[in-house]
């Protein structure tokens, strides 16, 4: 097993799916910010079905492809989440930060593959409404 990944390493990777969500290397970017998420204690979150409710979901895709789905949003969710405690310089989780990657990632793969999350589309709809903020901090409050 190799070095963890760097600060820089972590930043390139959010930078790429930033980019383009469903890119060849997306990937290996997803897996590299995963494992930084899991290795560091720069950044701490809580990965639950109350912040990454999509997981429980079924959409009827072929299997391993809502599989790859589910498991690309969980990065966008925790790249997201990630890139706002660097920035913040503290590890303090932040799921606002964590959707608001997951919505953007989910209107690409929407742009490629039809399916509806229930619940990327609520929260979406409390990020048009402006309550999506305290929405984070309520789920932050009762868990």
């Amino acid at each position: 097993m190799g070095a963890p990944p760097t600060h820089q390493d972590v930043s390139s990777a959010i930078a790429q799916l930033e980019t383009n969500f469903i890119g060849p290397s997306s990937v290996d970017a997803a897996r590299l910010i995963a494992n930084f998420a899991k290795e560091s204690q720069d950044v701490q979150m809580s990965i639950t079905l109350g912040t990454v409710p999509w997981l429980k979901e079924k959409w009827e895709l072929e299997p391993g492809l809502e599989k790859t789905i589910h498991s690309m949003l969980l990065a966008a969710y925790i790249a997201g989440n990630a890139k706002s405690q660097l920035a913040a310089g503290k590890p303090a989780d932040d799921p606002y930060a964590g959707w608001i990657f997951v919505c953007r990632a989910y209107a690409q793969f929407r742009s490629k593959v039809q399916f509806s999350s229930p619940s990327i589309d609520s929260l979406n709809h409390k990020r048009t409404e402006g309550i999506l903020r305290q929405y984070a901090q309520d789920v932050l409050k009762n868990r």
